[in-house]
């Protein structure tokens, strides 16, 4: 596998310890990256966008799952 490695980048790192299912979003690190000389204007808006749209695809697909396993328990 190339790339970072993101398996403990965050708090998500414990859950995947534990066996807990997770999913980790996150963007690639810059210089200022946690520095007080981060600036918005280092956001890469188009990735954003793309981002956030596709995390709302999957909140939206995991609800309908929700939804159906719901249905189909009653």
């Amino acid at each position: 596998m190339s790339g970072d490695n993101w398996t403990h980048a965050s708090d998500h790192g414990s859950f995947r310890d534990a066996g807990v299912p997770w999913l980790h979003f996150g963007v690639s690190n810059h210089g200022d990256t946690h520095e007080t000389s981060d600036e918005i204007g280092a956001i890469d808006e188009d990735f954003l966008v793309a981002s956030t749209n596709a995390i709302l695809t999957l909140l939206r697909h995991f609800d309908a799952m929700a939804s159906e396993l719901l249905a189909a328990s009653k």
